[in-house]
């Protein structure tokens, strides 16, 4: 049985979805629960994510900063292959990526 996270420490180092992103309707909706944000917002959220995980794998925050802005322009994708809408970035995914490259948070 895999251990609980810890959720003492705040989570600077993942993605966010916007605060007041989705429906004011009484029930959720789909859009409360879609993972994705535009990739300008996740750029707005680039240096506090890469500031986290700099200091979390002891690495230059310059470098771990031009690491994550290319895998988010990598992983950013528009609708009907760009011909509308803007760039969007799957948080889930890219929360895992991120994981998956740097190690365990600290």
């Amino acid at each position: 049985m895999p251990a609980e996270p810890d959720r003492s420490r705040p989570a600077a180092r993942r993605l966010k979805r916007p605060a007041g992103s989705g429906s004011h309707h009484d029930k959720a909706c789909a859009a409360e629960r879609d993972p994705e944000i535009t990739l300008a917002n996740a750029m707005f959220q680039l240096d506090r994510v890469a500031a986290a995980w700099a200091k979390d794998t002891k690495r230059g925050p310059a470098m771990v900063r031009a690491e994550i802005a290319a895998m988010l322009y990598d992983a950013a994708h528009a609708p009907l292959a760009g011909l509308v809408g803007e760039p969007m970035v799957n948080v889930l995914q890219m929360n895992l990526d991120l994981r998956r490259k740097f190690g365990s948070p600290a």
